[in-house]
């Protein structure tokens, strides 16, 4: 059964507020996406918007890229991270498309609140303040918001199972959506994924506070996450010297050319929609500074979950993390000792953006993990 495509983008409201603070709007991100696929995109692809009917929220528009829409065997979905969109993939989707050497159907799309997709409240669908939530509260709402919409759209484009590769808070995000739909999910890359190992242990209270410790009350609070891009947005050009900076030591992009076309594409979405989901790192993650190790780890750890949660994950889980990943944490190791079914591959210098910074050692990895019978 054939998607049935939207080709406009969602409207957002004070969208005219948006224009004259930043120059973008829904159409200026929509032609910046399509002009980065273009360039690097060699299999023909459809990329547009598919309508969900999500519990409580009504229709909402999904962003979503297909290539090879006929290809037998299972598809392949590609969940990106945060502050990224499902462009970040151009570099690896010729590969996924063909992968085994024959046609493969590969989606990506943009999260619900985030990239190119529309923009509901978050992560209730009245405007219930975040201050009247817990933290625990505040994570279960953000997860059923990511897990529901994602169940949503797969029915929309009609995939019954999929190998889902996802990066970083997006890889927490999938684990959960294959604890709840656990045979919606033949295999699953998790790809410099968040949140997968419990937190350290806590340093001696007389100990002087970790910059971490610092960071964490204003992260609780939500004043950390991409969405505050927005600020800037009359400061396009500095921002642009910054990100080709960033492109290039993070994500191995020394052309000059296809950095700005990535940077265009970033600063389009960011700065051309409404804060949303953007704030699930804040709601899904935190800052922890403990004695065998600091840094950014869930909330709910996914290796904190009862056993009878985790036996759920009986499909092959495949975790992906570069030697130089700043997400990755020691107790990741535990946590695929954890399962049976679960693998860890570190690539030597591979960054958080592997896929982009090591595409060849990636491409083998995900071969090796979603090979066809």
């Amino acid at each position: 059964m054939a998607i049935a495509w939207i080709d406009t983008p969602p409207a957002e409201f004070a969208d005219l507020a948006r224009r004259l603070w930043s120059g973008e709007t829904p159409q200026t991100a929509a032609a910046a996406q399509r002009a980065l696929l273009d360039a690097h995109v060699r299999s023909p692809f459809r990329v547009g918007w598919v309508a969900i009917n999500m519990p409580g929220y009504g229709e909402q528009l999904i962003c979503t890229l297909e290539i090879n829409p006929d290809a037998s065997g299972t598809p392949i979905v590609w969940a990106h991270g945060a502050g990224a969109g499902l462009a970040f993939g151009y570099a690896n989707f010729d590969t996924l498309a063909n992968l085994g050497g024959r046609p493969r159907r590969l989606l990506a799309f943009d999260w619900l609140g985030q990239g190119n997709s529309s923009r509901p409240n978050f992560p209730t669908n009245d405007w219930t303040p975040r201050w009247t939530l817990t933290a625990d509260a505040y994570t279960e709402l953000a997860l059923r918001f990511f897990v529901d919409s994602l169940e949503a759209w797969r029915q929309a484009v009609h995939v019954e199972s999929m190998d889902l590769i996802a990066h970083s808070t997006g890889g927490y995000v999938a684990v959960h959506f294959a604890l709840q739909h656990p045979h919606r999910v033949r295999n699953l890359v998790l790809n410099s994924a968040a949140g997968l190992g419990s937190h350290p242990t806590a340093p001696p209270a007389d100990e002087p506070k970790h910059l971490l410790a610092r960071a964490k009350p204003i992260w609780d609070n939500g004043w950390l996450h991409f969405g505050m891009v927005k600020i800037f947005g009359p400061l396009r050009e500095t921002a642009r010297a910054r990100f080709v900076r960033f492109a290039k030591a993070r994500m191995g992009i020394a052309d000059a050319d296809e950095a700005s076309l990535l940077f265009a594409y970033f600063w389009g979405y960011m700065n051309s929609h409404p804060i949303s989901s953007d704030a699930w790192t804040a709601a899904l993650l935190t800052p922890v500074a403990g004695v065998e190790h600091s840094g950014v780890y869930g909330r709910r750890p996914i290796a904190d979950e009862p056993a009878a949660v985790l036996a759920k994950l009986a499909m092959p889980v495949v975790a992906v993390f570069g030697s130089d990943d700043w997400i990755f944490t020691p107790s990741v190791r535990a946590f695929v000792a954890k399962l049976p079914t679960a693998t860890l591959h570190m690539v030597a210098n591979g960054k958080h953006h592997l896929y982009r910074h090591l595409p060849s050692e990636f491409h083998a990895l995900v071969g090796a993990a979603l090979r066809e019978e």
